[in-house]
Order: C-alpha cells, then structure tokens, then sequence
C-alpha cells in the first residue's frame, strides 16, 4: 500500500468515525523510545522512522513534525507533496494548528494509549483555543486493524532475573522504599507503565523491545506491601515467580490489566501516574470509578539513575569491553582505508558489530549504529540503508555513533575519524572547537544542585565564538543494563532544573554538521561523582575508553590545560586497553597515541 492510500484510507475512516483528524504520536502504549514493529504506527503512515516526531492529518491536508536531528533524515524519508514538513517545537506546532484554520467544533481523534496524562491537556487546550474538540478514539484497537490490515503482532520474550550483584539492590530493598513513598505522600497506588522502571523495580531483564532488554507490562504497587505485574506470565522464568509471589508479587497476565484497573479502583482511591509516560487511557479507566489519578514522577525515574556502586562497577567493566572492541575496528578501519581496500558505511557498521560480538558478554546493539560518511555524516540520526550506503573515501570525515549492551552495563560512544593523511585546515578547525566543548565539560566542576541545563553552555562555547551551533542536546541519562537514554537527568540547552546527582551517567557529546559536507561528534559517557577536593562540589569521572583521532587536532586552538586532558585521556586508554589487545592492534594504539 502506498502512502497516498494509507493516507486516503485513514482519511476514509475519520471521516465514517465523525472526525476531521487524527494526532499520532512517536509513541505507543509503554513510551517506549525503540518502538516494536507493531507499534511504528507514525512509520506506517508517513515513512519517517526517526525516534521523535508528531503527525496530524486532517481530511485535506497534513503535516510531519521532527526536531533538528532529523530534518534532513525527514526530508528523504517523507513524500513532501503529503505531508508539510516542520520543526517540532511547541510554538510550530500551535503556527500550524492556527494556519489550518480547523472547522468550528472540528472533531481531532487521538488514540489515549498512545497520549500521556501530562500531554492530554496541552493538546485539548491547543485545539480548544483553535474551535476544535479533542476526543480520544472509542475504539483504538479496531480502528488501527482497519488502516494497518497486516500489522505484526505484539513480541513477548522470556522473562529471567537480573542478579543482584549486578543490581547492587534487591527487589526487597527497592520495594520497601516504594512503599515508604506511596505512604509518605498519602497515596495508595502508583501505577506503572514503561518497562525500564519494571524491570529496575523488578530486577527482571527481557527481550521485548529492539535494542533494549526490556520487558512489556504494566504494574500496580500498593502502600499496603503488595504489587501486582501485568506481563506474559507464562514465559516468566519458574524460579523468578516463585521468588517474587514470596515478596507478596501477584503475577497476571498483560491482557489482564485493562478488566483488572477497572475492577479494583474504588471511589476515592489515589493512584499515582506518572506524568510525562502513563496513557490518558489509564487516568480515564481510574477515574471511571470514582478514584482520584495523581499526577506525578515515575517513584522509579530517579532512584534508578542514582546508580549503586554495583552498576557502576558493572558500567566500568563493559565500558573496557567496549573499548577494546571499538578501537580494534578503530585500528582495521584505517588498516583498510590505508591500504585501498573498499569499505563502505554499511560494511564498516557490521565490522564494528562483529568486534563486539566477539566478547562473550554482548548482549546487542544499545540502538541502531548511526555510521555517516562525507555528508551523510551531517544528518544528525543517519541510518544507513542499502539505497543510501556510500563508499568511505580518501579525504572524507567518517562520523561512528555506537553502543552495546552488556549484563553489567550499556555503553554509548561516538568517535569521528579522518579517511586519510591530511584533514583540511577547516576539519581540523570544527574538530578542535567540538574538542574543546567536549573537554570543557569533562573538567567540570560545579556546586550539588547544578542542572545540565547550566553547563550545557560550557560544551559549546568553543563554536559559538565563530558562530556555530548544534541542533541536538549534549547529554542524557543512560541506565545500567536498560535503556541507552533515560531521564531524569540530561544536559541541554533546554531549561529543565534536574539537579545532577552522584551516581548518575550522562553522555558528553558536542557536535559540529556543515550540510552537505560532514558531521562531527564526539561522545563520550561519564558518571557524576563528589569531589575529594572541594566539599559541596560535583565532578565528572569519564567511563568511555577510546581514542580520539589527533591527526584532527589543531594544537594551537588548545590552551595548557586542555592539552594535558588530551594527554592524560590517551594515556588512560592505552593503559586500560593494551592489556586485553592483539599485538598489531597494540602498537597502532601506540602509534595514534604519540601522533600529539
């Protein structure tokens, strides 16, 4: 089926449903950022496969919004004689809306699944101020068989335990907590709905979702020491149910959730939600009853970015088998290049997955690897495809953004190389300013309560003194074993007044992107730890082990300090590496080491 005639399909349904439009979300039932095939609902409308968009059709016209990492992937993906394309940012949004010029009480379906509680009055107030009715659909279900006739069914993998001594914490401890907060804030339920929080709360890993180990559920924790889990109970490992129906752990299948929160929410009941992840569809089936939805924080989000001494040993452990795996392809790739031998991006990113494959502990990719050369290397989220797969060539910048997982951590890691002898006085200069970003903040200092809002000016410093920018945040979160990004923390330009804690990993990673030419970004992870030297202060300690390409470094642009960072990081590689690697890879390390 053509786009053409998804669109003219949907457009017939909206119209037999009395509606003028339709609002889908990048989401699904479980905010889930790698979306499960059968939940590409945005993807199988529009073609755009990025992890953060918005669409709306109306019956004459409609329109695709994507934030600045994926503008140019947007434009290649998404018929633009169908689809207007815009920036997705709230003021575009409502610019839109507003030029529409919606019909008086016009009618703009949603599926509440796919809408969270925290999104749902933003949007009714938005289409109330534009003479329109947000409405959530009846029917979802139904509805989306009707338009996706062959859509894939829902993945369910075996449930297994995630050690202790991986966790650092048991589900006895975690859930003791939970309950003194449910108390504490005199509410009676949390609801839970994103597989990162069940299977930290859990200590349980699965396999449900691409790139991730997550598992699909729902809970439902009570102050009174009780929880029950909504997933596929019968692929739930038998020693793990009989420990967590000890710990007072009803197991029901996922399928039983919907008749369950209908049947237990009582008249004056307190459930808490967590505002930016669970379905308006949830706060309509409490509220139905007579309970009260509270909306508030995932109990989950922050006790699970505060990693414990276990994770982050777990976390220095795959980050030095990451390390090794991509400095190995690291030393084949410029072997190859070298010699003339043909690589391409498709080829170079399934070289580097069988470097990690080597090691007994790699579970999978933590996400797609982004492997862009010459100018694909400037669409921020490239995914390489077979249409668009190029050559590397002698001359060209070749940006690598990586991850894998690992029982004892997720790793996250970008590295751009030059493709030859001699990088251009302007690589070098680009290179060198996203170099300094990148140091800038690893040397950071700042006093307990500071926000990554507040330092993200430090990492690009350096380029808007000539005038340059980058359309992405400089950091997120990344959990132990879980997601590559997790919340709370980040560092972005964005206001947002998380304060940076002890114990939690964010991503370092300025960039640079001259369309049509090349991408920069270097990206390293590091954890927030206290400072031994000034008491009330914080400091970043770096995970990520791999070199960076000094042949791109212009010395003069780095002060003293600066240089003996570069010094001292490359020195730090080599000496956690060189162990653990062959003798040819070894003595490239050495050789690239000593180029500065």
């Amino acid at each position: 089926m053509t786009r053409s005639s998804s669109l003219n399909t949907l457009r017939d349904l909206l119209r037999a449903g009395d509606l003028y439009g339709l609002l889908i979300p990048h989401s699904d039932h479980h905010a889930h950022e790698f979306l499960p095939e059968h939940s590409k609902l945005l993807t199988h409308i529009t073609g755009f496969d990025g992890s953060a968009g918005l669409c709306l059709v109306l019956q004459h016209k409609a329109v695709l919004f994507v934030d600045g990492r994926y503008t140019l992937q947007a434009q290649h993906q998404v018929d633009g004689a169908l689809f207007d394309l815009r920036p997705y940012s709230w003021s575009s949004i409502e610019a839109w809306i507003k030029e529409a010029a919606l019909p008086q009480e016009a009618r703009i379906g949603f599926d509440p699944w796919c809408v969270s509680v925290g999104e749902y009055p933003r949007y009714e107030t938005l289409f109330k101020n534009n003479n329109a009715v947000f409405t959530p659909l009846k029917q979802a279900q139904p509805f989306w068989a009707s338009l996706w006739p062959h859509r894939p069914a829902p993945l369910f993998t075996p449930i297994d335990a995630h050690p202790d001594k991986f966790a650092g914490k048991s589900v006895e401890e975690k859930l003791k907590d939970l309950y003194a907060h449910l108390s504490a804030q005199n509410l009676d339920t949390a609801l839970l709905s994103v597989g990162e929080s069940l299977c930290w709360l859990f200590n349980v890993r699965a396999h449900d979702v691409p790139y991730s180990p997550l598992v699909t559920g729902y809970a439902l924790v009570h102050k009174n020491g009780t929880a029950d889990l909504f997933v596929s109970k019968d692929l739930v490992a038998p020693d793990l149910s009989k420990r967590l129906t000890s710990l007072k752990i009803t197991l029901h299948a996922y399928e039983d959730f919907v008749p369950h929160l209908e049947s237990y929410t009582q008249n004056g009941q307190k459930v808490l939600l967590d505002r930016g992840t669970a379905p308006y569809a949830c706060q309509l089936l409490i509220e139905k009853k007579g309970a009260l939805a509270t909306l508030g924080e995932d109990p989950c989000i922050r006790p699970r970015a505060l990693k414990t001494s276990a994770e982050l040993d777990g976390a220095k452990t795959a980050h030095l088998y990451d390390g090794l795996a991509l400095t190995q392809f690291l030393c084949w790739l410029d072997g190859q290049i070298r010699e003339g031998k043909p690589v391409t991006e498709l080829s170079a990113s399934k070289a580097l997955l069988m470097e990690r494959q080597k090691h007994p502990a790699f579970k999978e990719p933590s996400f797609e690897t982004i492997a862009g050369t010459g100018p694909n290397g400037a669409i921020v989220h490239y995914r390489v495809t077979p249409e668009t797969d190029r050559p590397l060539q002698k001359g060209d910048l070749f940006l690598v953004d990586s991850g894998g997982q690992y029982f004892e951590g997720t790793t996250d890691v970008t590295r751009t190389v030059f493709l030859g002898d001699t990088p251009t006085t302007q690589q070098k200069e680009h290179f060198t300013r996203v170099l300094k970003g990148h140091i800038a903040l690893a040397r950071a200092r700042f006093p307990k309560g500071t926000s990554g809002h507040q330092l993200d000016a430090l990492a690009r410093f350096s380029l808007w003194e000539k005038g340059l920018d980058y359309a992405h945040g400089t950091g997120h979160g990344v959990g132990a074993y879980l997601g590559v990004h997790e919340g709370p923390q980040s560092i972005s330009s964005a206001p947002r007044a998380v304060p940076l804690e002890p114990g939690m990993i964010v991503s370092n990673e300025p960039g640079y992107y001259l369309e049509g030419a090349y991408g920069i970004r270097i990206e390293s992870l590091q954890f927030i730890k206290a400072s031994s030297e000034h008491p009330g202060f914080l400091e970043f300690e770096m995970l990520t082990l791999a070199p960076l390409d000094l042949r791109l470094v212009e010395k003069t642009l780095l002060n003293h300090e600066e240089k003996e960072w570069l010094r001292a990081y490359h020195q730090r590689v080599q000496d956690a590496l060189t162990p653990h690697l062959d003798t040819d890879t070894a003595q490239w390390l050495s050789r690239v080491n000593t180029s500065f």
